[in-house]
């Protein structure tokens, strides 16, 4: 693969739930294109993927994987990757993304060790069903509690993750490193030096979005000039850093709306925003509706299904999913 087919990312931004943030898609519909996407993706969560049926590739940075049908994969937060099917198939899916930190805060040792693999590009991103056979029932599992949602499911769901997730670290440990397949060597100097260079400051947004800082604080988070992390920033992110951060306080903004009262001059304040004018021109620009119309079309939509509220994607800044990849 070329380099230049992958310089666009896309940010998909999952909303999940404060007391049990778990999202899952599964289906018969959730069917991977046999035609490579032009562009990477990243989440603001951890993705793990199960494939059904047939099997293709995985792209991680720029190195590909192979999977299977009754694989799993895992890819952790800010990591882009794509993924596309074997010539002339459609390899079915059931993903799951979740905050391990948040859904284990009160155990934080069952948090397996994501970042390393977010630093550097490699590592074990696909769990053949050959190496560990254990982790696709287990995976069926989870997924049939999250559909049944009988009484106590979400304990059950816990249980049965943090499981998996001790099973993945095992397998990630040094000793088995060696057992597993390297990936197709690509050009790395875009996924080492640039996409991981960024990372901290798209977690110090993450974690102080609701404070007031300048530019040159996330590029000191970087270990970056801030000329120098403006550049790459921009080069990665194909956006700017304010327009990056002002994008994640509009997302944070939008749940507030969604689902609180609280009046829109306190929604500003709780996202980081020093004014209610300044609020209201970035919602105005980023989501093309205002603050009170949004909240609007979200009881309208809840009450009758005919109103359609902008979605995270459609940020300014943030590129759209490719309506027809085939």
């Amino acid at each position: 693969m070329n380099r230049k087919q992958y310089e666009n990312m896309e940010y998909r931004n999952y909303r999940l739930q404060k007391d049990f943030p778990v999202f899952f898609l599964s289906g018969e519909q959730w069917r991977i294109s046999d035609v490579p996407s032009s562009r990477l993706h990243f989440h603001n969560c951890v993705e793990i993927g199960v494939c059904h049926t047939c099997g293709g590739t995985l792209r991680v940075y720029d190195s590909c994987f192979p999977f299977q049908a009754g694989d799993i994969t895992c890819i952790p937060q800010n990591v882009p990757h794509t993924t596309w099917s074997e010539r002339g198939t459609k390899s079915q899916w059931s993903y799951l993304f979740f905050d391990p930190e948040s859904l284990f805060r009160e155990v934080p040792a069952l948090v397996p060790p994501f970042s390393h693999l977010a630093g550097n590009g490699g590592g074990r991103f696909v769990f053949s069903e050959g190496q560990a056979p254990e982790l696709y029932p287990l995976m069926q599992e989870i997924l049939r509690e999250l559909e049944e949602e009988k009484p106590d499911f979400r304990l059950s769901v816990r249980g049965l993750l943090a499981s998996l997730l001790v099973k993945m670290r095992r397998l990630q440990s040094p000793s088995t490193q060696g057992d597993t397949e390297g990936p197709e060597e690509g050009n790395r100097e875009f996924s080492v030096q640039h996409m991981p260079s960024i990372l901290p400051a798209l977690d110090f947004v993450e974690e102080n979005y609701s404070e007031q800082f300048d530019i040159n604080a996330l590029a000191k988070a970087c270990c970056l000039s801030e000329t120098h992390f403006r550049r790459l920033f921009h080069q990665v992110m194909h956006t700017a850093p304010l327009a990056y951060v002002n994008g994640v306080r509009i997302e944070k903004a939008c749940g507030l709306l969604c689902l609180s009262e609280e009046p829109i001059l306190s929604v500003a304040e709780k996202v980081g925003f020093p004014s209610i004018s300044s609020f209201n021109r970035q919602f105005m620009r980023i989501m093309q509706i205002t603050p009170s119309e949004y909240r609007r079309c979200q009881r309208l939509q809840g009450g009758t299904g005919r109103s359609r509220l902008p979605v995270i994607s459609e940020f300014t800044g943030w590129l759209l999913p490719e309506e027809n990849p085939e």
